[in-house]
């Protein structure tokens, strides 16, 4: 797609991933304020303005706290995730059984961390473009020899994640599954960026201002 094109995307669901500790950035990150939204909320909008319908945010930590920062949270819907300390993976089987739980047959998912704040709101509608052309059931947005978020995922391994003890989380369904992934290239190099460390922090901060001060010129 080109353009600004964008899908509607009814028939996959998305799923953010903002559960965890936020241990080396020493602070919550779903709280962090990027401008005029949180960091979470960054992640949210980016599946909503690509027309992905069905937005589901699964929470652990201080979950109420992040909850009542919503501004976009009557377009959301929140899941809590009791397991949360034993790391992301449960916060993905959470998820799943949120999404299998509702009536709308949803051939895919997305899969984003919600500390990815800077994704194109393009990209979720080339990945299922991607899926549906290439027949494969996991998408991997590949930016200069490296893969990043989000994934695309078929509804098919629903069952087998909910099931599966992974050691290595979703690394092993991909291991095992090679031979029906895509990794499909991207200009997009933000989908390698993430906000783990205060420095990375202070880069998107450094971004944001730049972005601005463009818009403004």
């Amino acid at each position: 797609m080109t353009g600004g094109q964008r899908l509607a995307l009814t028939d996959h669901a998305g799923l953010i991933l903002a559960a965890g500790f936020s241990s080396r950035m020493g602070t919550l990150k779903p709280l962090l304020r990027l401008g005029e939204y949180t960091l979470l909320e960054h992640a949210i909008r980016s599946m909503l303005l690509a027309g992905v319908h069905d937005v589901f945010v699964v929470l652990g930590h201080r979950a109420a706290e992040i909850e009542a920062s919503l501004t976009c949270r009557a377009q959301v819907e929140i899941v809590y995730n009791v397991a949360y300390a034993s790391g992301m993976f449960s916060s993905v089987q959470a998820g799943i059984r949120a999404i299998l739980a509702k009536e709308n047959p949803y051939q895919a998912f997305f899969m984003l961390p919600g500390d990815h704040p800077f994704i194109a709101p393009e990209l979720p509608g080339e990945l299922a473009v991607a899926a549906e052309q290439s027949g494969k059931g996991i998408v991997l947005p590949r930016y200069q020899g490296k893969n990043g978020h989000p994934c695309r995922i078929a509804m098919r391994y629903a069952q087998e994640i909910l099931t599966s003890d992974f050691e290595q989380g979703m690394r092993s369904l991909y291991q095992q599954h090679e031979e029906d992934i895509l990794q499909m290239p991207t200009v997009c190099a933000d989908i390698l960026f993430d906000l783990d460390r205060p420095e990375e922090y202070q880069q998107a901060l450094a971004r944001l201002a730049k972005l601005q001060r463009a818009d403004g010129a």
